[in-house]
């Protein structure tokens, strides 16, 4: 009772007559104002007679009350109003892993795993011995094997597309 009487509220937001949607209970798009901005490059010369560049912002469409209403033109980066028929070639920076990084990821990876496999057995050997006793060896052995699982979690962890193909 209280959602549908909450949905079937309207008031006068800032950008509007605010609408809710009766199923969702989120603002209804038809009651949203939307704006399209440009951001529009402008070279000037600054007081030391370098060359500076500065983005001015020109909102260039609104949608309100399910309709869009153009205020000027859009400007695209090649300083024209109309659309390009074709855009660059994207230059595809994968952000992969170094293979020099890996390869040290790897080392500590399989020093982490061979010391805890050591631990191990070292914990197994002298399982009878007072100290390792009071240390409670299952304990020992509990962290050992955590270990061993965050080390190999590296191996898949390093993986990426431009190393699996």
């Amino acid at each position: 009772e209280q959602f549908r009487l909450m949905t079937e509220t309207s008031f006068e937001g800032v950008t509007g007559n605010v609408v809710l949607d009766p199923v969702t209970g989120t603002r209804s798009f038809n009651s949203t104002l939307y704006k399209l901005i440009n951001f529009v490059q402008d070279e000037f010369q600054a007081e030391n007679g370098t060359v500076m560049v500065r983005f001015n912002r020109t909102t260039t469409d609104i949608y309100h009350s399910n309709t869009w209403y153009s205020l000027t033109e859009f400007i695209f980066n090649s300083g024209e109003t109309t659309i390009p028929t074709s855009l660059p070639p994207t230059n595809d920076d994968g952000n992969f892993i170094r293979t020099g990084i890996r390869a040290i990821a790897w080392m500590f990876t399989f020093i982490s795993f061979f010391l805890a496999i050591g631990f191990a057995i070292w914990t197994w050997l002298h399982r009878n011995t007072r100290v390792v006793k009071a240390s409670q060896p299952f304990f020992l052995y509990l962290l050992c094997f955590g270990v061993i699982l965050i080390a190999i979690s590296g191996i898949p962890a390093s993986f990426d597309s431009n190393f699996a193909t």
